[in-house]
């Protein structure tokens, strides 16, 4: 079986098997509005060496929708990635399990407090007015904004994007044999870098988090193999044609 036709078959079986929401989708970021309209507004922050830098980089899951980047599409828009699939998969159980808007929130923690506290610094005009309210306003929204500045932990963004690479090592192990540092250097990155608006500012903490955890995935010490994603994918992958159908 093709890697392609693999990728294919997953999203049907995995909705077929009750594992992820029936409205769950995947396609090209440009085939989603609202990925378009991200990309629009970071293109007018962005240098025209990095124009559509956000259609053609990473790939975003957003509810129940799965996008990836134009530039790994075929021809036909399709794509083979299914490693990075099980990823994904991951994010929309996550939505299911708190609610599309709860795990948005928790997902984008600081910047969810930020815009949190912006909305809430304005309450005592309602009630009070004067010098004091207008200090008030200001030290508030100064605490807001530096919840936009990526310098902050993001527990929650960590610890959902921790199952999910839990799922990327277990396919990375199943496709080279190993699990090498300069994979993990690549998912330390992805934590500590702007890429990814960073998660966890300490690049040496989550590399310690990150190689215990390709151990125990190494040692079969990992409760990842039977998560049911995984385990569909792996069924596939090995041709059990009942989810083939």
């Amino acid at each position: 079986m093709t890697e392609q036709k693999l990728f294919k078959l997953i999203i049907p079986a995995a909705i077929k098997r009750g594992i992820i929401h029936k409205k769950t989708r995947v396609g090209k970021k440009s085939d989603f509005w609202y990925h378009k309209w991200i990309n629009f507004i970071l293109n007018i922050v962005y240098s025209k060496k990095n124009k559509d830098l956000y259609l053609k980089g990473f790939w975003t899951t957003i509810g129940f929708d799965i996008a990836g980047p134009d530039d790994s599409a075929n021809e036909e828009g399709e794509f083979h990635h299914w490693y990075t699939l099980g990823h994904e998969l991951k994010h929309v159980k996550q939505a299911m399990r708190l609610t599309r808007l709860l795990f948005g929130f928790l997902y984008l923690w600081a910047l969810s407090q930020g815009l949190l506290l912006a909305a809430l610094c304005w309450l005592p005009v309602f009630w009070s007015s004067g010098w004091v309210t207008g200090l008030w306003i200001a030290g508030w929204l100064v605490i807001a904004g530096l919840h936009f500045i990526p310098q902050l932990p993001d527990p929650f963004r960590m610890k959902y994007e921790l199952e999910g690479y839990a799922i990327s090592m277990y396919f990375y192990l199943d496709r080279f044999g190993s699990i090498d540092d300069g994979y993990i250097d690549h998912l330390v990155n992805n934590f500590n870098s702007m890429a990814y608006y960073i998660m966890e500012p300490n690049r040496g903490k989550i590399k310690k988090i990150l190689r215990k955890l390709s151990v125990e995935i190494t040692m079969d010490k990992h409760p990842v193999k039977h998560d049911p994603i995984v385990k569909l994918i792996m069924e596939l992958k090995s041709g059990d044609l009942q989810y083939q159908s």
